[in-house]
């Protein structure tokens, strides 16, 4: 069979991909420069115990980590002129300041000076502008590339080879330079510029070039997340909390900069760091065997090889010497591999299946609500229907109608009506109005079907599902359903509400 062209829509234009990755390289720099050699130029340059770096490090983190949680929720009530989530990409620049700042800090400023300098620069860098950052990445992402799945999912696949080469560049060659210029403060001064004037610059690029289509998500702009939602959240799901534990001890240690010391009093060269940038280059290519590696793995089993072998490989390291100094390419292949198996998990996690053009590729046809649907899309749905009669065929929820500012437009059900006018197939519905989705929610949060309500506008979809599950079904009339087709229907709520605004004044009650 012969493939089909890819729809113009779902082609990655160059230059749009290059300005929205280079922010990646400058983020990937910074990270770089920072966690492997700040420790270095704090014990050896500064003079500062390596006890104060150590805690300068966790107590960092530790107000990160409360960030992190404060990020999600300023992000998601932001709206400026130029978007929701752009704005705090300029958080690239003020990475890169703070870099500069903490490596031009003299080493002839008093112990405490110097102790309070290093730790504003460095909780501002990884506490605020990387955080903000970091936290605005998805809706940009989503809303510069239209939500467009197919393109969302070709610049996280081919992003990871822009950002290791950029990145293996300042791997590659500031230590060497190090090396050379960083003996006095000047030396410093002038190492860190060489680097951060050309990644400033490149961090400007995403937020020059890149635009967010506030279209994008405009019916969910007026559905704002309360900071005690994300508490809620926290508070219910253990799941959250062991992973935020994981990744505060991760990145904790990870910034001590254990392996600028490495090399330095182990190895005997400190320059020789950059070598390890050399794997990266020999692995690059093995990027592209991960979509295969996750059809024959789960997520869990992906990251818990990753982290046993990343773990393996830091033990060996220092528990050698001189003789084994190769140990540590070694663990830089293991930790690049692993990197790189997080990045398509990412992605992984975001599509939940591959979406393709390519008919001979096609394993399963998912159908739900579609706001880029097009008669080319109706056309191969067919053709696959019809032409491959064992191809699953799938439906998300038999939705008629989806409700607008303006009336409604079709959704899911209507567009499995007329597949079904077409070729006779009827699709197997596996959300609502089956009681799956509530059930998996209440096992996730720890409730109980009696602890339980489903609110929705659907009285045949959302409410019949929390009532198959056994839940409080409740009906709101501020969407699809109104008292006509409630008195019309067999299924009949617990509760009927004009909107869902009306639930917390039933709570309190």
């Amino acid at each position: 069979m012969a493939k089909t062209r890819a729809p113009k829509a779902d082609r990655l234009p160059l230059g749009k991909f290059l300005a929205w990755k280079s922010s990646d390289i400058t983020s990937a720099g910074v990270f770089l420069i920072v966690t492997t050699y700040m420790s270095l130029f704090c014990t050896d340059h500064l003079g500062m115990s390596p006890l104060v770096v150590g805690n300068i490090v966790l107590i960092s983190n530790v107000i990160d980590f409360f960030t992190d949680l404060i990020a999600a929720y300023v992000i998601d009530n932001t709206k400026t002129k130029w978007g929701k989530a752009r704005p705090y990409e300029l958080g690239a620049i003020g990475m890169t300041l703070c870099t500069t700042l903490i490596f031009v800090t003299p080493s002839g400023w008093n112990d405490t000076l110097k102790i309070v300098w290093v730790f504003c620069m460095y909780t501002f860098l990884f506490g605020v502008f990387n955080t903000f950052r970091t936290s605005a990445n998805v809706p940009y992402l989503i809303r510069a590339f239209d939500n467009n799945r197919t393109l969302i999912g070709k610049v996280s696949s081919y992003g990871g080879i822009v950002t290791t080469m950029g990145s293996m560049v300042v791997s590659l060659t500031f230590p060497k330079m190090m090396a050379k210029l960083a003996s006095s403060d000047g030396g410093w001064v002038t190492l860190i510029l060489i680097y951060m004037i050309p990644l400033t610059l490149l961090g400007a690029l995403r937020f020059i070039f890149v635009k967010e289509n506030p279209d994008v998500d405009a019916k969910q702009i007026k559905n704002k997340v309360a900071f005690k939602d994300i508490w809620m959240m926290l508070r219910k799901n253990g799941y959250a909390w062991l992973y935020l534990l994981i990744m505060f001890f991760f990145q904790t240690i990870q910034s001590i900069g254990a392996l600028s010391y490495y090399f330095k009093y182990i190895v005997g060269d400190e320059g020789a760091a950059g070598l390890l940038s050399i794997m990266s280059f020999v692995l690059l290519p093995t990027m592209f065997l991960f979509p295969v590696l996750m059809k024959k793995l789960s997520a869990t089993q992906i990251i818990a090889l990753g982290a046993v072998f990343s773990c393996l490989g830091y033990i060996v390291n220092f528990q050698t010497e001189r003789a084994v100094d190769q140990l540590p390419y070694v663990n830089m292949a293991i930790s690049i591999c692993e990197n790189w198996g997080i990045e398509y998990l990412d992605l992984y996690n975001m599509e939940g299946f591959t979406v393709t053009t390519e008919l001979d590729k096609v394993e399963c046809i998912v159908m739900g609500f579609d706001t880029e649907l097009t008669f080319q899309k109706l056309h191969d749905v067919s053709f696959l229907l019809l032409t491959r009669k064992d191809l699953p065929y799938i439906a998300t929820n038999p939705d008629l109608v989806c409700p607008t500012e303006f009336g409604s437009v079709p959704d899911c059900g209507s567009v499995c009506i007329g597949i079904k006018n077409a070729t006779g197939k009827e699709p197997l519905v596996i959300g609502k109005p089956t009681p799956l989705m509530p059930q998996l929610a209440m096992a996730k949060l720890g409730y109980k079907p009696e602890e339980t309500a489903v609110v929705g506008d659907r009285i045949y979809t959302d409410v019949k599902s929390g009532i198959n599950a056994g839940c409080t079904g409740i009906l709101v009339l501020s969407g699809e359903s109104t008292l006509q087709t409630l008195a019309e229907s067999d299924v009949k709520p617990h509760l009927v509400l004009e909107s869902a605004a009306e639930i917390l004044d039933v709570l309190k009650q």
